[in-house]
């Protein structure tokens, strides 16, 4: 099973800004400064949503409204079905 993916984030720290693009795009296509989309796996799907609340305690404190509020990161997911070709 595949998914596509679209993510876009408004992250006003450069160093956060910049950690998230990078792992974004292993994985995604860019095709806006903030936002990424694209198909993935079950397995990488999984493996990036853990991303943004772990990925560093400055980021976490960003989504959780803590100090370095102000980050907001949003993840769309469908998943999809390979079509089989009818005969």
């Amino acid at each position: 099973m595949t998914a596509f993916a679209a993510v876009v984030y408004d992250i006003p720290d450069d160093r956060r800004r910049t950690q998230v693009a990078r792992i974004l795009e292993g994985h995604l296509y860019r095709v806006q400064r903030s936002v990424f989309e694209g198909h993935l796996t079950a397995g990488q799907l999984k493996r990036l949503e853990g991303m943004p609340k772990g990925y560093t305690r400055a980021m976490r404190a960003g989504l959780d409204g803590g100090a370095k509020g102000g980050d907001h990161l949003r993840w769309i997911a469908i998943l999809t079905r390979k079509l089989q070709p009818s005969l």
